[in-house]
């Protein structure tokens, strides 16, 4: 089973990755990465890969599974055509689906080998809904047949021009009655998604399914109604079925929302308990989002009365007041409640604004890491240790991480490898920076007195990033390795390594000097001074 987190890629993403133990991500790569500026009719495609590349690569040499979402027709993903926003009218839609089969296939040919399954478009079932509250522009959006033209436009493209499979994620949480009722079914177009997954099939090799049933209401969580999803689509194919998309928001710190919003981190985590519990009988359950600033409180009376009818609707199947409201506030559907819906995913999250994790990320860490977890245990002595961690620790707060030996500790401090600026924590500062602890970083450890510390975690075997000049970084191994074997990769980048013990003092190797070196192994546990002599990616064979 895949356990994944999606999102935008990012570096700081990929280090919560990393921590939370997931082997699989779902990323987001925008027709405007690749293609700011469209050229409709050209022979030339003028494209830049920088952002396309952080959205795969990273991840791809990280080890994760990679399942990138592509040819979204969101506004905010879609190029410019002569300085406006492309939609389906620009171009008539044969012109639009030639033009995004181009696009499409040349990213999955370049990406070919790195990719494991390509999402594309993105909950096109509910393009309509989407299209009202302005998320989409362009009155194509609720033509079924463009629709369905569309995403097998599309899957055959992928499935022409690279080896990966292709999936169609559907937006779930929408009661049938408000397809088939609203407006004779115009307004939000005329089919259930299990109806368009049946239409669909042959266009996709797996299901994903996004659900957030909590998105309009706070209570009851309902995570258990994953498996519901998942009975519903096994009902139609037997192809794989993964939860793409799930969450539960929180409020930003400290404060107090009201009903029906009232969203805390203890519900978030009885959702996510329920959610991937729920999820037992599917090949693939991925949390969205990372990092959040949380549900901010500026709700008027009007949004918590438009938010309760949603809910209710959506949830229940009830049209009547909903179709009054709409009716009565079309103008305050189309401006005002998109952007009071969009506060809502400003609190999906499971990493808050200070970068401390919230109680459902360790709940997921759990899991994840589930029954790969190891102990490593360390005999410190009294003064300066210089150390790393081997493994990705469960526990990455360093509050939590050292408790165990808090009275002994006099503080920890490192590098910090996005900014190489140093950071701090020590129970008796005023002021700690130091948040988390990983894998691939060293650490220097002062003691009032010997302690022993255990940490349990993952193994780590991914490359530490080494920037030009000197890096303070750890061993990933559980093995001791000669020297030699450890810097073969990068030995033309590695000027010196130097350790440091207590008992010992310094010892260390120089490349160009092996013989005068006294460094012979490199150890697991132990942290490492390296100066490069230009920035490379380090693999511990």
């Amino acid at each position: 089973m895949l356990n994944g987190l999606g999102w935008e890629g990012t570096a700081n993403n990929l280090q919560y990755a990393k921590i939370l133990g997931a082997n699989a991500v779902r990323t987001n790569l925008a027709w405007k990465y690749v293609e700011p500026d469209l050229i409709p009719d050209g022979e030339a495609y003028s494209v830049d890969w920088a952002k396309a590349d952080a959205q795969i690569i990273p991840y791809y040499n990280s080890g994760m599974d990679v399942m990138c979402r592509i040819g979204v027709g969101f506004g905010d993903c879609m190029p410019l055509v002569n300085g406006k926003v492309l939609t389906p009218e620009t171009l008539e839609p044969d012109g639009y689906i030639k033009a995004i089969c181009r696009h499409i296939s040349n990213v999955v040919h370049k990406y070919d080998g790195k990719v494991h399954t390509w999402i594309i478009e993105g909950e096109l079932n509910e393009a309509p809904l989407a299209k009202l509250f302005g998320w989409r522009a362009g009155y194509r959006w609720s033509d079924a047949k463009f629709l369905t033209t569309l995403i097998s436009s599309m899957y055959t493209t992928v499935k022409s021009n690279c080896t990966a499979n292709a999936m169609i994620c559907f937006h779930t949480d929408i009661h049938p009655n408000i397809h088939h009722d609203i407006l004779g079914g115009a307004l939000a177009g005329r089919f259930s998604w299990t109806e368009w997954l049946a239409r669909w099939i042959d266009y996709t090799d797996s299901v994903g399914i996004d659900t957030y049933p909590n998105y309009y209401a706070a209570d009851p969580t309902y995570g258990r109604d994953v498996s519901d999803k998942i009975v519903a689509a096994k009902a139609i194919t037997d192809k794989p079925i993964y939860i793409m998309e799930t969450s539960y928001p929180i409020p930003k710190p400290g404060d107090v929302l009201p009903d029906p919003v009232d969203f805390t981190e203890e519900k978030q985590l009885e959702y996510v308990t329920d959610a991937y519990e729920a999820s037992g009988e599917c090949d693939g359950f991925f949390y969205f989002a990372v990092k959040c600033a949380g549900v901010k409180n500026d709700y008027t009376a009007k949004d918590l009365n438009a938010i309760s009818i949603l809910g209710e609707a959506f949830r229940a199947g009830g049209v009547e007041d909903l179709t009054a409201f709409i009716n009565d506030n079309l103008s305050y559907c189309q401006s005002r409640l998109p952007k009071v819906l969009q506060n809502v995913e400003s609190g999906l999250g499971i990493i808050r604004s200070d970068g401390s994790q919230t109680p459902a990320f360790d709940y997921l860490r759990s899991k994840y890491i589930g029954s790969n977890s190891i102990t490593y245990e360390y005999n410190l002595d009294a003064g300066w240790n210089l150390i790393s961690f081997p493994i990705h620790p469960i526990h990455t707060n360093p509050n939590v991480l050292f408790a165990p030996i808090q009275d002994k500790l006099d503080g920890v401090w490192s590098k910090d490898p996005m900014d190489n600026n140093w950071k701090i924590y020590s129970p008796d500062a005023p002021i700690n920076n130091l948040s988390y602890i990983d894998s691939g970083i060293g650490y220097w450890i002062s003691l009032y007195e010997p302690a022993t510390l255990s940490t349990i975690g993952v193994p780590d075997n991914n490359a530490i990033h080494l920037i030009k000049g000197w890096n303070l970084v750890g061993f990933n191994s559980l093995e001791d390795k000669p020297i030699s074997e450890c810097v073969a990769q990068v030995s033309s980048d590695i000027i010196s390594i130097w350790r440091y013990s207590p008992t010992g003092g310094w010892t260390w190797y120089i490349s160009k000097s092996p013989r005068s070196s006294n460094i012979t192994h490199m150890s697991p546990g132990i942290g490492y001074w390296v100066e490069a002599s230009a920035e490379c990616d380090w693999a511990i064979e």
